[in-house]
């Protein structure tokens, strides 16, 4: 049943356009932004600048993928009834979230 639920959350998360632009779409777009215009710098002893906002546009992507899975969806499942239908089919509630980490992971990997 968690393998099932999984598969529909990872469909959920790729049928959103909002989660998809500012998941994957704006940390691309900003590290060609950023790149473009800091990337000629390099300071002795440290990274370049295109691998500096590489990382940190990867760790946005990330935190983004993750924070906006979990807590704007489980509020919006509740005001729509759909934890309501959740709680009535044998599924546990920690394998719901453990399907929505899962799925914001995976579409947030590229």
């Amino acid at each position: 049943m968690s393998s099932m639920y999984l598969r529909l959350e990872i469909r959920r998360a790729l049928r959103d356009p909002k989660f998809l632009a500012l998941g994957v779409a704006a940390p691309v777009g900003f590290y060609l932004l950023f790149s473009s215009i800091f990337g000629g710098q390099h300071r002795p002893g440290q990274l370049d600048a295109e691998t500096e906002i590489m990382v940190a546009m990867a760790a946005f992507g990330a935190m983004w993928a993750v924070l906006s899975s979990t807590g704007p969806r489980i509020a919006e499942e509740r005001q729509n009834g759909w934890a309501t239908q959740l709680s009535a089919m044998p599924i546990r509630s920690s394998s719901v979230l453990v399907a929505k980490l899962v799925s914001a992971v995976l579409v947030a990997l590229p």
